[in-house]
C-alpha cells in the first residue's frame, strides 16, 4: 500500500512538472522578447520587439514595428505586417497596413479588404458586423459579405445588432441580412430600443414608435402596454396621472399618482399630486416618506433602501419599515456582504452593520480585495482586514498587492516582500518589485532583473530578464468594483429626469 501511494505521489508531481513545462510566458532579454517556460528554458528565441501572453494556442508579437501572430512552436500564423496590435473577437480582428484598415481572421486571410480609412470599433464585432469608413462615406460587412455599399453618410450598429443608416439625410434601419426594416424617411432613429421598439423622429420632430417584431407603428398607449411587469404590475401613463395595472389592465391599487416608478424590487417610489415622494409595497401600502430632494436609488437584500440626493451627493439607508439605519449624511454608501454597508463620510471609510453600528476601524481608503482579505489604508500606510472586518494586519506598509494564494506582497522602505494572513513576514524585503502569486509562483524584480520565485522564495526562473509577463489572478482593483449594484445607481440617475417633477 505504501509503495502504491509513493508511485501515485510521484505521478502527481510528474504531471504538475509537465504542465508547468508546457506553459510558456513572454520575457525580455537584451532588449528583445521571446518566450520561456516556468523553469527559465528558452522556448521561442528572443527576436521580437514586443510579445503578448498566449491566448490558448496563439500569441501576438511585434517585429520591425509591425504586428503578427505566432503559435507555441514559434511558427508564424499571421505575418508581422500590420500597424496595430490585434484585438481578437470570434477569430477576427480589425487591423491596418500602410494606414488602410480592414479585417483579418486568425490565419491572416482578409475578411474585409484593407482599403478603409478606419473600421468602426464597437463591441458588436462579436456578432461579426463591421462598419468601414472611406472618404466620409460608410459601408457595412457581415463577415466577408457586403451588406451596405459605400454610399451612406452614417452607419451605427445598435444593441439589437441592426444597422441604423443615414442616406441622403434620412435615416432607416437594416438588419444583419441587409433587409430594410424601417424605411429611410426619418430625421433620426435612437439606437436605444426596448423590446424591438424604436424611437423615430419625423420631419416635425414628433416621436413615433415602431415595433420591428410586427413591422407596424405604435401609439403611446400601445407602447406603454408593452412595458415590463415588475412583480406582476406595470405603470400605465395618462396625460394627468400614472396608475399601476395588472395583466388584466385593472387598476390594482385603485389609486392615481402624479408619477410612478416600475417595481424593480418589492418596493418602489411614487410622487403624489402635492409633489411629496414616498415608497409603497406591492400591495400599494405606503411604507415611508422620502425626505425632500431624496430618491430611492437601490434596495439591498429585500430589506434596506438606499436613498440618494444627487444634487447634494448625500446618501442614507432606511429599512423597509422606514426606520433610519444610516443618516442621510454620507458621501458614499456601498452594499456589502453580511447585510453590512461600506460608507464614506468626510473622506473616511468604515463598515456599518444593519443596525447602523460601526464595526470596523475608520480608514482613508479600502482598497483591493483578494483571497478573503481587504486592503486598508490609514495614515498613508497599508494593512489588511478580514471578511469579519477585523484588522488582522496593522497598516504599516507603503504599498501593497491583494492577497493571492494566502500571501500578499507589500512594500517597506522601497523594498518588497511577502506576508501571510497573520501578518508574518514569510519572504524578506529584498525585491524591487513583487507580483501576486498565481499557481504557486510570482514574478519579482531583484537588482533590476526579473525572475520567478515559488512560495518558499526558491528561484524557478533566474534573474536575467528585463521584463516578464505573467498571468494575474482575478482581483478587484478597488472598493467600488465589489459593489456591482452601483450600476443601478448610475442607471437610475441617468434617467432621473423621468422621475423629477
Amino acid at each position: 500500500m505504501q509503495k502504491t501511494r509513493t508511485i501515485l505521489f510521484l505521478l502527481f508531481i510528474s504531471a504538475g512538472v509537465s504542465l508547468l513545462a508546457q506553459r510558456i510566458i513572454p520575457a525580455q532579454k537584451n532588449g528583445k522578447w521571446g518566450y520561456i517556460d516556468f523553469y527559465g528554458n528558452t522556448v521561442i528565441p528572443f527576436t521580437y520587439e514586443d510579445a503578448r501572453l498566449f491566448d490558448s494556442s496563439y500569441a501576438d508579437v511585434r517585429l520591425n514595428g509591425k504586428w503578427g501572430t505566432i503559435d507555441k512552436r514559434g511558427k508564424t500564423i499571421v505575418p508581422c505586417k500590420y500597424n496595430n496590435e490585434p484585438e481578437w473577437y470570434n477569430g477576427m480582428t480589425a487591423t491596418a497596413s500602410d494606414n488602410k484598415w480592414g479585417v483579418i481572421d486568425s490565419t491572416g486571410r482578409e475578411i474585409v479588404p484593407l482599403q478603409f480609412d478606419t473600421i468602426i470599433h464597437t463591441w458588436y464585432r462579436i456578432n461579426n458586423l463591421f462598419v468601414g469608413k472611406k472618404d466620409d462615406k460608410y459601408c457595412a460587412y457581415y463577415k466577408d459579405k457586403i451588406l451596405l455599399p459605400l454610399e451612406y453618410e452614417n452607419l451605427t450598429v445598435d444593441y439589437n445588432c441592426h444597422i441604423i443608416a443615414c442616406k441622403n439625410g434620412k435615416y432607416g434601419l437594416v438588419d444583419s441580412l441587409g433587409t430594410t426594416l424601417i424605411p429611410f424617411i426619418y430625421n433620426d432613429i435612437d439606437k436605444w430600443t426596448y423590446k424591438g421598439i424604436y424611437y423615430l423622429k419625423t420631419e416635425k420632430n414628433i416621436t413615433e414608435y415602431y415595433n420591428i417584431n410586427t413591422g407596424q407603428k405604435m401609439n403611446r398607449n400601445e407602447y406603454n402596454e408593452l412595458s415590463s411587469f415588475g412583480y406582476g404590475y406595470k405603470v400605465r401613463s395618462y396625460d394627468d396621472c400614472d396608475i399601476y395595472v395588472n395583466r388584466e389592465g385593472v387598476n390594482v391599487f385603485n389609486k392615481r399618482f402624479h408619477t410612478a416608478r416600475s417595481f424593480f424590487w418589492d418596493i418602489t417610489m411614487v410622487t403624489d399630486f402635492d409633489l411629496s415622494r414616498y415608497c409603497i409595497d406591492t400591495l400599494g401600502n405606503k411604507l415611508f416618506d422620502l425626505p425632500e430632494g431624496f430618491y430611492l436609488c437601490n434596495y439591498y437584500n429585500n430589506r434596506f433602501a438606499k436613498l440618494a440626493n444627487k444634487k447634494e451627493s448625500l446618501y442614507g439607508i432606511v429599512n423597509k419599515e422606514g426606520e433610519q439605519i444610516l443618516k442621510n449624511e454620507f458621501q458614499k454608501i456601498l452594499g456589502w456582504d453580511n447585510n453590512c454597508f461600506s460608507v464614506c463620510k468626510d473622506s473616511l471609510w468604515g463598515i456599518y452593520d444593519n443596525k447602523g453600528k460601526l464595526i470596523s476601524h475608520l480608514y482613508s481608503e479600502i482598497g483591493g480585495f483578494g483571497d478573503g482579505m481587504h486592503a486598508v489604508r490609514k495614515d498613508n500606510k497599508w494593512g489588511y482586514m478580514d471578511t469579519a472586518y477585523n484588522e488582522v494586519v496593522r497598516p504599516a506598509y507603503d504599498d501593497y498587492t491583494p492577497f493571492s494564494e494566502g500571501l500578499a506582497s507589500v512594500c517597506r522602505n522601497g523594498k518588497w516582500g511577502y506576508i501571510n494572513k497573520k501578518g508574518k513576514i514569510v519572504i524578506p524585503f529584498i525585491y524591487n518589485e513583487a507580483g501576486e502569486f498565481v499557481d504557486g509562483t510570482a514574478t519579482v524584480n531583484y537588482k533590476g532583473k526579473y525572475g520567478i520565485i515559488d512560495r518558499r522564495n526558491r528561484y524557478k526562473v533566474p534573474f536575467e530578464y528585463e521584463q516578464i509577463r505573467k498571468e494575474k489572478g482575478a482581483k478587484y482593483d478597488n472598493l467600488e468594483d465589489i459593489d456591482l449594484v452601483m450600476e443601478w445607481d448610475r442607471l437610475y440617475f441617468k434617467e432621473e429626469k423621468i422621475w423629477q417633477d
